[in-house]
């Protein structure tokens, strides 16, 4: 019988269930799930913390949760004998492989959503320019948060043919000094708006080559973070901004 009770305790897995076409059997999601819309009509069940007897009494028949993010919650509901769904997808094969193993756990077909994936790659690949392009992706630029070698970001843009400056660098996102920017000389910088608007009128980056060339774009940090179907959007963004001469 498919689950007609879903619970989703990461923003990632709310738009993954949106985007199966599920999103009607929801009945508990984050204070921080804000995509789609809809999301705002349903029972909030705590944010980067899951208030367990919330969610219990949602008397949920599925929970979809993300291994690492949501470690003591999963114990606790496994414990009071709750169906639990969970995985931590780090590259985007693991996560178009979670998310065919949500569909099948709802009753829902993941085809449409792959194949936005695949037509993403395969433009991407197509429009790769012929000299990868030295890109910086940064979480606002006061303090520098940037795009190292384990995150989606990276991923994006090397698929996209570009050349993330700190791809030598472990971690997700790390703290980066202006003067570590300054010699990477990015060519390209994906950032936030804010950031945007920080490093255009910020003196210390004026001799950077993406703000002299003024190639400083401002994304949508969700859309290239989130570890969810929006991840196939943001690499055809990433892609219409690199492959730019």
């Amino acid at each position: 019988m498919k689950p007609q009770r879903i619970v989703s305790l990461t923003p990632s897995n709310t738009e993954i269930l949106f985007a199966l076409g599920v999103g009607g059997r929801m009945v508990g999601v984050t204070e921080f799930c804000d995509y789609p819309p809809e999301t705002k009509k349903i029972a909030k069940i705590g944010d980067s913390k899951t208030r367990v007897e919330t969610v219990v009494a949602l008397k949920p028949d599925l929970v979809v949760a993300h291994t690492f993010l949501n470690a003591q919650a999963i114990q606790a509901l496994k414990r009071l004998k709750l169906n639990v769904l969970h995985g931590d997808a780090k590259t985007i094969g693991e996560l178009r492989q979670f998310i065919k193993k949500v569909a099948t756990a709802v009753g829902a077909s993941a085809q449409a959503i792959d194949q936005q994936f695949e037509a993403s790659i395969a433009s991407a690949k197509r429009n790769r320019p012929k000299t990868p392009p030295a890109c910086l992706f940064a979480l606002g630029a006061d303090p520098i948060w940037a795009a190292a070698k384990d995150c989606y970001a990276h991923e994006l843009i090397e698929l996209a043919g570009g050349r993330n400056v700190l791809a030598k660098t472990a971690g997700q996102f790390v703290s980066v000094n202006m003067e570590r920017i300054v010699s990477a000389k990015p060519q390209v910088i994906l950032t936030t708006t804010g950031g945007a608007k920080s490093i255009r009128g910020d003196r210390r980056w004026r001799n950077v080559p993406a703000v002299v060339n003024r190639r400083v774009h401002a994304v949508d940090a969700d859309v290239f973070t989130r570890a969810g179907p929006r991840i196939a959007l943001a690499l055809s963004l990433a892609s219409r901004i690199i492959s730019r001469g």
